[in-house]
């Protein structure tokens, strides 16, 4: 043991079963794909903050955490490139210097701001230990935990689901249990990466590839949220409510499905009614522990599962009952290789000219952080109405910028309802945000009485004639007059979708894969399905007519595989038929 200046540090000695290179699961190369950027980011790192009951020795706790990193591969485990590829190389032994705190003021909020200082220099995936650590002490008060352990690991080594394995094995080896009575762990990542690469790992990835593309090719992408003229600071907001959690369990007891099918239709259903939006295409994040082989697992399996719902349903059961099938078909699909998928989702954009992105995600982490829940028997309607007033919201800045607009997490789901938001200040004012998170609430106490009726979505009464409906989709069109930059504009002719250009540098490819780019904040834009590039552009910009004056250097789509049109005339060329696929269904 040593001591600096502020702390006392011990040097916790750690011992695995292995030392081995290999490819990395399908998990790990997702992460791979943006913790790299990111990895000083809050949502590039997991903490694990657990209180010990009672008074421990610092070296049980020391000796604790050497244990748990020794039990699992994802914990002593680096990432190098091999031939331009990346792989992941498991070391056997070592040492974790961990620093020991004082907190002799009992202050509440030092495990919190501990944590968020040892997030903030990035992790050297390739040469650091993938988990830092620390302990805070606390002596002399009865009744209260006496040490808290604190550590921080990379998104590359956990997910939320290993976070809550590593907390129960920290409570058995502190409590005095010892290693061999602990459960084997079962697979470790080298071992999930060879299953996964095997024949039926293969076919279940090329399965998740050909759901992606067929969601993708159809409906909406993205949600019809405009950016506000006034963008403010992300915020994070978080419903406390007995009344919904007591509305669940009776909504759960007349559906038989369960809880998160149930929040999830709530929120679905609620953003509609904002949007307009027929169908919607959001993001869930995917546990992946379906196997028994991978209950005790740590590492990074979880992987985006794509929900599509349709949002025409006359009625909320209807919609529950849809969610839960809807979130069960992408569960089946969320084991894939990303590269392949991303490639995929790249296809597609480019031929319909419009991007996926996360724009909002619904993850339930109840199941995970609450593994004793069970369907309670349904709560009498009174009680629902009698515990309306214990609701309660609260609001804090964001703790990170999430490149999405609306990320909702059930947190409880028994006793009371936890449901958080973290909304985008790009698009979201904190007042909007917490309306939603109300409105959730208002839903699912009116459904606890009964099946309820949804209103038929229907697009915000001023979305006016510079909204149009394309391809199942609410355009903006200033939104895609932005794409075309300020010497370009968009018209809507019949049902197709021109942007006129004075750009004579520019093809129909070119313009197109500029659009593209552009897309990314641009949620109620798409691209052009036909490109005109004029030698000139008109006086006035807004003037269809008068843009069919002007010289044509070039026309086409601009999507790959498809001919280009070069001349010199002034007629415009004829209407193309839409692709069957970007039909709205």
């Amino acid at each position: 043991m040593t001591t600096t200046s502020s702390t006392v540090q011990v040097r916790v000695a750690y011992r695995g079963r292995r030392r081995e290179p290999g490819p990395l699961t399908f998990g790990q190369a997702n992460v791979l794909s943006w913790v790299s950027q990111d990895s000083n980011e809050w949502s590039a790192v997991i903490p694990v903050i657990h209180p010990v009951d009672g008074s421990v020795s610092v070296e049980r706790v020391a000796e604790a955490i050497g244990v748990v990193i020794g039990r699992h591969d994802s914990l002593r485990t680096n990432y190098l490139r091999q031939s331009g590829e990346a792989i992941q190389v498991v070391r056997e032994a070592g040492e974790l210097v961990v620093d020991v705190h004082e907190n002799p003021d009992g202050d509440a909020q030092l495990p919190a701001k501990l944590a968020r200082q040892m997030s903030a220099k990035p992790f050297e995936l390739t040469a650091e230990l993938p988990v830092r650590a620390a302990i805070i002490t606390r002596r002399g008060v009865r009744d209260e935990p006496q040490t808290t352990i604190v550590m921080v690991v990379t998104h590359m080594a956990i997910d939320v689901g290993s976070g809550v394995i590593l907390t129960e094995e920290l409570t058995d080896l502190v409590g005095g249990k010892s290693p061999d009575d602990l459960p084997d762990p079962g697979l470790q990542p080298l071992d999930q990466a060879r299953v996964e690469l095997g024949p039926g790992g293969l076919r279940r990835s090329q399965n998740s590839l050909r759901y992606w593309r067929t969601r993708l090719a159809r409906g909406p992408l993205r949600l019809p949220v405009p950016p506000l003229a006034e963008p403010g600071e992300s915020q994070q907001l978080r419903i406390t409510s007995p009344a919904a959690a007591l509305a669940v369990t009776r909504i759960v007891a007349r559906t038989n499905v369960g809880h998160s099918s149930v929040v999830l239709a709530a929120v679905a259903a609620v953003l509609v009614r904002y949007t307009g939006e027929r169908s919607t295409l959001l993001a869930s994040l995917s546990a992946n522990r379906f196997s028994s082989t991978l209950r005790g697992y740590v590492g990074a399996l979880a992987q985006d599962a794509l929900i599509g719902l349709d949002l025409t349903v006359p009625t909320f059961d209807a919609l529950v009952e849809q969610a839960r099938a809807a979130q069960l078909t992408a569960l089946k699909h969320s084991q894939f290789d990303a590269k392949a998928v991303w490639a995929a989702m790249d296809e597609t954009f480019d031929r319909r000219g419009l991007g996926f992105t996360r724009d909002w995600v619904f993850n339930d982490v109840a199941a995970t952080v609450e593994p004793e829940r069970q369907d309670t028997e349904p709560a009498p309607l009174e009680l629902v109405d009698q515990a309306r007033p214990a609701t309660r919201v609260t609001r804090r800045p964001a703790e990170s910028q999430l490149p999405v607009m609306l990320f909702f997490q059930v947190l409880r789901a028994c006793g009371e309802l936890e449901l958080d938001v973290n909304a985008n200040g790009q698009f979201f004012t904190a007042d909007t945000a917490e309306h939603l998170l109300r409105e959730v609430e208002h839903l699912l106490i009116d459904a606890a009485a009964g099946d309820t009726t949804l209103a038929r979505p229907e697009p915000p009464a001023d979305r006016n004639g510079q909204w149009w409906q394309i391809d199942g989709c609410q355009v903006q069109r200033t939104a895609v007059n932005e794409l075309l930059g300020p010497t370009g504009r968009a018209f809507l002719d019949g049902d197709e979708l021109v942007g006129y250009l004075a750009e004579p540098a520019l093809t129909p490819r070119s313009a197109h894969l500029t659009s593209l780019a552009g897309l990314r904040w641009r949620p109620t834009a798409m691209t052009p399905a036909r490109y005109v590039i004029c030698a000139t552009a008109p006086d006035d910009l807004d003037d269809l007519a008068a843009w069919r004056r002007q010289p044509v250097l070039a026309e086409g789509n601009g999507r790959p595989g498809h001919q280009e049109a070069f001349a010199n005339h002034s007629s415009p060329a004829p209407e193309t038929e839409a692709h069957p696929d970007d039909q709205d269904r």
